[in-house]
């Protein structure tokens, strides 16, 4: 991984404290964005053998964050809470202290967790007291990529080279690819999460998307020989309630023919090194976009998924309409940035007067 990202920079002003990430996103046009702690999904993988020092650790965290971030910082700087599902008691207290305290969204690590009967999915009815009180405070849930908990699995196919996390053997990366976002969907919509509580909203942030269309395909598969075991269509659960943010290399179109024009976000990963240096240059790369396609993919799905108001000024925006148009505009956008240290991933963002610059070539990466 090294290789690939090359020498490693200072950790930006932006990523330490929430005034100058507002400067930043001030720099970069942003309106609003979302800031994950990176630590969260270190911590759950590292201290999941203990359940109870879990549940410790990420309601310090949570605190810590509040402190010093605070959960809705000037309305634009919306940092994410931790929720930690192994204990399903402790879960929903997390969750109501959070609530009480001004979260407006939450992030939850993509895999199965461990409590004192041992690791399970948390998408099993026994966490639908869980699932019902998110439901009923409206919060949305982001799934963020994580270590899924494979270790043992890859060292029968070969001994530990490493212990470092920042190096990966070809084999590892391939085997893992995004098992743990594919398998954590799988399991909220077969062990029918997303249908006993349909409103429910989760996304998918920093997972790309080349794992999409194989999941489909699996699913339909399965429903086909085995229809019985799903009371809905699987793609419909999927379409309803989840999003997906796309890595920048990706087909934005081929995501947005798959899951629906409402459901996809922009993300740039900002400034890891596999991102892009300036977030508001995203828009080149998706293919296909009209301009209410560019308002809804550039920013306005991203308020769908946090309950805000839309802000594309055209009363019939909230009507799908066909996603292969030949205009261009980049009026606002969603915007994820991340650091090695604590991670702002998705936010909103106003730009429109560059565009025919950019359009014409000019000002390009």
């Amino acid at each position: 991984m090294r290789e690939m990202s090359g020498r490693g920079i200072d950790t930006p002003p932006g990523a330490r404290n929430p005034e100058d990430r507002i400067a930043e996103l001030d720099r970069q046009g942003v309106d609003a964005c979302l800031n994950y702690p990176t630590l969260a999904n270190l911590v759950e993988h590292s201290a999941a053998e203990d359940p109870d020092l879990t549940v410790a650790i990420i309601h310090a965290l949570n605190q810590w964050m509040l402190e010093h971030w605070g959960f809705s910082h000037a309305n634009r700087v919306y940092s994410t809470p931790v929720l930690t599902l192994g204990l399903v008691d402790e879960a929903r207290r997390e969750l109501e202290y959070i609530l009480d305290n001004g979260a407006k969204v939450a992030l939850i690590k993509p895999a199965p967790v461990n409590g004192y009967k041992g690791w399970r999915s948390p998408a099993l009815p026994e966490f639908d007291p869980f699932w019902r009180d998110v439901e009923d405070a409206g919060l949305p849930i982001v799934l963020h990529a994580s270590q899924p908990p494979l270790q043992e699995y890859i060292d029968r196919w070969e001994p530990p080279s490493t212990s470092s996390a920042f190096e990966m053997s070809a084999f590892k990366w391939t085997a893992l690819g995004h098992r743990e976002i594919a398998d954590m969907l799988t399991s909220l919509i077969c062990h029918g999460t997303l249908t006993r509580f349909p409103k429910l909203r989760i996304a998918s942030v920093e997972n790309g998307s080349a794992w999409i269309k194989p999941l489909f395909d699996d699913l339909q598969s399965t429903y086909g020989k085995m229809p019985q075991n799903f009371p809905e269509h699987p793609h419909d659960v999927f379409r309803r309630n989840i999003w997906v943010s796309p890595f920048w290399e990706g087909s934005v179109a081929d995501v947005v023919q798959t899951v629906g024009w409402d459901k996809v976000m922009f993300g740039s990963d900002w400034p890891h090194p596999e991102g892009l240096a300036e977030p508001k240059r995203y828009w080149q790369y998706a293919e296909g976009m009209d301009e209410r396609r560019t308002y809804d993919f550039m920013g306005d799905n991203a308020r769908r998924f946090m309950g805000l108001p839309i802000a594309n000024p055209d009363p019939e925006a909230v009507k799908p309409r066909n996603w292969r148009t030949p205009e261009v505009h980049a009026a606002l956008m969603v915007h994820l940035v991340s650091t090695a240290n604590f991670s702002g991933r998705l936010g909103i963002a106003r730009f429109a007067e560059s565009h025919e610059r950019d359009r014409d070539g000019q000002n390009r990466q």
